[in-house]
């Protein structure tokens, strides 16, 4: 045999069942750190020795430990386009994270993959390997990949291989040529699924994966993004292991969101409902601050992190905060973690860490962000959406501060609001939110309306003076009412806020047929 043909082999070949262990991969088999700092060397080194004997035709670069922390483990190329495999040392959610490419001597084929601390099932090695980079690779070679390495996204189940799994697909340097990449997150179905083709299954049971994929898609794309970056600067095994360390903390904290919380009584454990309680006045927040924080949450579309040691205190706040979130948000809390981490992909989220470490964190999520500091009774926010995208785009390798902006005011729409609840009975306290977020949806239903009948866009947004018309006929003339329905108006379509904050007169007329047909 050639050396060519021993260096690439055909895909099918790439998979074998042997269980022989290779020497040079044994020596290198490092202590393993455990997630509180402490070195062992028992049953997590058994996952490497399971891993080397289930995957023989890969190699195990290295461990991720932590944040910057990767132990090399074999770092020595045996073949020019050999499959790679990172160990996360952490339990995940996901089966693995595999990359699969696009050879054009060898076909589709897998290149590297992301596995956790927990021994992966075998058939992800002896079925799904062999299908993966056909399904998720050989219809996307047509497809017309974007420039700056966004992904195309697609869900697919394989009940034959007995898993399902979330792809995202895009084009960028692989061993120094361009070629169709996919990422897929692999998850191994249930198998009352399997036996049951889909038939008889419940609902919820089928669903769990997909309302974790949706939320997966904002934050992969941005991870994939910089993958790509990383990818034309560096070489392949260098910017896989280096992208470790941006994707294993995302894995890692996908198993907090699988607890739907929608059945949980927010409104009891509220700041509204325990000011009713006896025994809790040590507990209660300030009016104002509330009105403050409520605003605030309001105008970065429900994305919000809560600090603070009174334990008690910020799960109150976080209640609070999330009876102004709709119920597909709801299953994006953190409801906290002991290291401190920040998720981007939460929309509430309790972080355990300095108000003064935030800046960098927040910049990591595709949207306006609110910090509340309940030892410090702070309300903070990153700036307003259009000025936190410019510095996202302008920021190199993702790395920059970003400078938050203290509210010091409350809405007066918000204020007004607490007013009346607190003056109702607890009876009426979730009608009453559900009004007042309903009342914020339709007025940014007609600011959107009228920014589009203007023919505004964001090139050309709305004159200044019909922007202050339109204001006045909807009561938005305070900022923080304008900006929390301007946060609405870019929940509903992102391109809204450009077109609407930026220009002559409005017709009351116009505004009030569009108010019956709406309200």
């Amino acid at each position: 045999m050639s050396m060519q043909e021993e260096e690439i082999q055909p895909a099918e070949e790439c998979y074998s069942t042997s269980t022989t262990t290779s020497s040079s991969s044994a020596s290198f088999l490092p202590l393993l750190k455990m997630e509180n700092g402490e070195e062992h060397d028992g049953g997590r080194k058994g996952i490497v020795d399971e891993l080397v004997n289930m995957f023989p035709k890969w190699r195990l670069h290295s461990i991720w430990n932590g944040a910057n922390d990767i132990t090399p483990v074999d770092t020595t190329r045996k073949k020019h386009r050999e499959k790679t495999m990172v160990l996360l040392n952490s339990a995940l959610y996901f089966d693995a994270c595999i990359l699969s490419i696009w050879d054009d001597r060898a076909g589709p084929k897998n290149r590297h993959m992301w596995v956790g601390n927990t021994k992966p099932a075998e058939t992800l090695q002896s079925r799904l390997l062999l299908v993966l980079p056909k399904v998720t690779i050989c219809n996307e070679l047509d497809r017309d990949h974007a420039k700056d390495g966004t992904p195309a996204m697609k869900y697919c189940r394989l009940p034959n291989e007995g898993f399902e799994l979330g792809t995202f697909v895009f084009e960028a340097n692989i061993d120094g040529k361009m070629t169709c990449c996919a990422i897929s997150l692999v998850k191994q179905l249930e198998p009352h699924i399997i036996h049951d083709n889909f038939k008889h299954v419940e609902e919820k049971k089928l669903s769990n994966f997909l309302d974790l994929y949706k939320i997966c898609q904002e934050r992969m794309s941005t991870l994939v993004k910089k993958l790509f970056i990383m990818l034309k600067n560096y070489s392949t095994d260098e910017a896989l292991v280096s992208f470790t360390n941006d994707l294993a903390p995302f894995l890692r904290a996908l198993p907090r969101t699988l607890t739907t919380y929608t059945s949980i009584d927010h409104l009891e454990q509220s700041a509204f409902r325990l000011r009713k309680v006896k025994g809790s006045m040590e507990l209660l927040i300030e009016h104002n601050f509330l009105a403050r924080c409520i605003t605030c949450h309001l105008m970065t579309a429900g994305r919000s992190v809560v600090i603070g040691k009174n334990t008690d205190a910020v799960m109150m706040m976080m209640h609070t905060l999330a009876l102004f979130l709709p119920q597909r948000d709801r299953k994006s809390i953190c409801w906290g973690c002991s290291d401190g981490s920040y998720y981007p992909d939460m929309m509430l989220q309790v972080v355990n860490n300095s108000l003064d470490n935030f800046g960098p964190m927040l910049l990591e999520s595709s949207n306006p962000s609110s910090v509340i500091d309940l030892d410090n009774m702070l309300v903070k926010q990153t700036p307003t959406r259009e000025r936190f995208i410019s510095l996202k785009s302008n920021t190199s390798a993702f790395q920059t501060n970003i400078e938050l902006v203290e509210k010091k005011g409350a809405a007066p729409l918000v204020t007004s609001f607490l007013a009346q609840l607190f003056a109702l009975p607890s009876q009426c306290y979730i009608p009453l939110i559900t009004q007042f977020t309903r009342h914020l949806a339709r007025t940014a239903l007609a600011l959107m309306e009228y920014a589009d009948t203007q023919g505004a866009t964001q090139e050309h947004p709305l004159s200044q003076t019909r922007l202050e018309a339109i204001k006045k006929c909807l009561n938005l003339e305070n900022q923080e009412d304008l900006h929390m329905v301007v946060a609405m108006c870019w929940k509903l379509d992102e391109d809204s806020h450009a077109r609407i904050l930026g220009e002559e007169g409005v017709r009351e007329d116009q505004v009030t047929s569009h108010f019956r047909g709406h309200f």
